[in-house]
């Protein structure tokens, strides 16, 4: 057992463990109760942890599809309880459904990153074919592609929590 007290008066513990395959890690911190007690007890919880971490499948969560989690969970709940105006919320949910969703909609959260987000604005930026009646669609203004990577990255930032 290797606890101490500290100049500030707080317990502490550091030790070096060796793991299984022969390698040392060194541990330490500090109990959530200040006593040689409690302390002793995080360090051998601490230990314990080291030596037998949980199997990988149950520390692996599913990741939801982006269109799953924004149309479910992030467009019902978070432009509203931010403060943002109703027309905010409008914009909002018009960046969703013409670019984000059509673009990123089948990746998993974990795969948006990257090259995947450059190619996405690379994309925005290129002029849009001509229509039927032989008009060109207008490209996307620099303000309104930064306005929906505002909206991407707090989507992003929203899922990250």
């Amino acid at each position: 057992m290797a606890v101490r007290r500290d100049r500030d008066v707080r317990w502490r513990y550091r030790i070096v463990v060796k793991l299984p395959d022969g390698q040392t890690k060194r541990i330490s911190g500090t109990p959530t109760l200040n006593t040689k007690v409690e302390c002793e007890r995080a360090e051998r919880d601490h230990a314990f942890r080291t030596l037998h971490p949980p199997p990988a499948a149950e520390t692996k969560k599913e990741v939801p599809t982006f269109a799953k989690f924004v149309t479910e969970q992030w467009l019902p709940t978070y432009p509203a309880s931010a403060g943002n105006r109703p027309t905010s919320i409008r914009e909002k949910k018009i960046h969703v459904e013409r670019h984000l969703v059509p673009a990123l909609g089948r990746l998993r959260l974990d795969e948006i990153r990257g090259q995947v987000v450059d190619r996405f604005f690379a994309n925005l930026r290129k002029p849009r074919p001509i229509g039927k009646d032989g008009t060109r669609a207008h490209t996307l203004s620099d303000k309104s592609i930064k306005n929906i990577r505002a909206t991407l990255r707090r989507i992003l930032a929203s899922a990250f929590e």
